[in-house]
C-alpha cells in the first residue's frame, strides 16, 4: 500500500496533514522546550506558572531522600544485542531532542526498559520504583467510559487529535532532573523532558493539557474530552465540526504541543475508535474492537484451562 492510500485510511488529506505537521519554526524547538518557547501565548490563556515551573520534585520526607542517594546503585539496560540496538536508537534520538543530556554524575541511576505499545511499537520506560518511593503521589481522577457515554449525544460526529511525544513536552525542573539518572553503555544520562515512569508523570501532563482543553472548550463551545493525549471532539453538525478541529489543530499548535498526524482522526465520523473501544454514535452501541476481543477470548481460555 502506498503513503497516499495510507493517507487516505487514516482520513488525512494532502492539506490537513501539513496542517497537522511541525511548522518550519518548531521544528528546530526541542521537545521540553516546546511550550517554553511559547509561553507568551500560554500565559494569554493563564497556564504560563505550570510551564515556567515544569515537573518538580514533591519529596515524602528529607531522610528518606538522603536514605534513596546513599542506596542508589549502579543500574545499565540489559537486554539482546538486538533489543540494545533498539534501545540505541531510541536513546539517539531522545538526544537529539534533548529529551535526556549526558552528564558525568547523577544523584540516583534508575533502571531502564523498552516495552510494547498496542500499535507494535517500543515504548521507552525509565523504572522510578525508588524515586517513587520517596516521592508524594497525587490522585486524580481521568476522564473514562462513563464520561464519554454521559457527554454523547445521538447522531453525534467525532474527531481525534492525538499529541505526540506528549510527557516530553513538560520540562523537568533541574532540582529533579539528577533524580531521573539512567546508564547506557557505561555512560550515564538524565530526563529533561517529562519520563514515563515516575509516578507524578500522569499527573502532571494532566494538568498541564487540562487548561489548553478548558480553554478549547470555552471558544469554540466544543464537546472535548481527553484521555491522556488522546483528545476526543464532538458535535452534531458535520461541517462546524470539520471547521473546528483544524482551528483547535492550529490552537494547540501555536501553544506549542506537537501533534501526531498518523493518529489523527480530521473527518468526522459517526463511527470511531476512542478508549480501545468501537463507538456508533447513529446506534448509540460501543463494541470491543475484533482484535482486542480475540486477545481477550485466548486470555479467557487460557484461565479456563488453567
Amino acid at each position: 500500500m502506498n503513503q497516499k492510500m495510507r493517507e487516505m485510511e487514516m482520513n488525512i488529506l494532502p492539506e490537513t496533514k501539513i496542517l497537522l505537521e511541525d511548522s518550519v519554526e518548531m521544528k528546530d524547538i526541542l521537545v521540553p522546550q516546546r511550550l517554553l518557547n511559547k509561553v507568551n501565548k500560554l500565559e494569554e490563556i493563564g497556564e504560563s506558572f505550570l510551564i515556567r515551573q515544569g515537573a518538580i520534585p514533591t519529596w515524602t520526607y528529607q531522610q528518606d531522600l538522603q536514605q534513596l542517594e546513599m542506596q542508589s546503585l549502579p543500574n545499565q539496560f540489559q537486554g539482546t544485542p538486538q533489543m540494545q540496538e533498539k534501545y540505541n536508537k531510541w536513546l539517539q534520538k531522545e538526544i537529539q531532542q534533548w529529551i535526556v543530556i549526558g552528564l558525568l554524575s547523577v544523584k540516583v541511576l534508575n533502571g531502564t526498559f523498552l516495552v510494547p505499545r498496542s500499535d507494535g511499537r517500543l515504548r521507552k520506560i525509565l523504572n522510578c520504583r525508588m524515586v517513587n518511593s520517596v516521592t508524594m503521589n497525587q490522585k486524580f481522577q481521568l476522564n473514562d467510559m462513563e464520561h464519554l457515554r454521559q457527554l454523547i449525544q445521538p447522531e453525534d460526529f467525532a474527531t481525534t487529535l492525538d499529541i505526540r511525544d506528549a510527557y516530553h513536552h513538560v520540562n523537568v525542573h533541574s532540582s529533579l532532573r539528577p533524580y531521573f539518572g539512567f546508564a547506557f553503555h557505561d555512560r550515564m544520562y538524565i530526563y529533561a523532558g517529562l519520563p514515563f515512569g515516575w509516578n507524578r508523570s500522569l499527573y502532571t501532563f494532566t494538568k498541564t493539557l487540562s487548561v489548553c482543553i478548558q480553554q478549547i472548550r470555552k471558544r469554540w463551545k466544543e464537546k472535548i474530552t481527553s484521555y491522556i493525549d488522546d483528545i476526543l471532539l464532538l458535535h452534531p453538525v458535520k461541517q462546524e465540526l470539520q471547521t473546528m478541529i483544524k482551528q483547535i489543530a492550529q490552537f494547540l499548535k501555536d501553544l506549542g504541543w506537537g501533534l501526531a498526524p498518523e493518529k489523527c482522526r480530521m473527518i468526522p465520523h459517526q463511527r470511531f475508535k476512542y478508549l480501545g473501544w468501537q463507538w456508533n454514535t447513529a446506534t448509540m452501541d460501543v463494541q470491543m474492537p475484533a482484535p482486542r476481543r480475540k486477545i481477550m477470548k485466548t486470555l479467557v481460555n487460557n484461565w479456563l484451562e488453567a
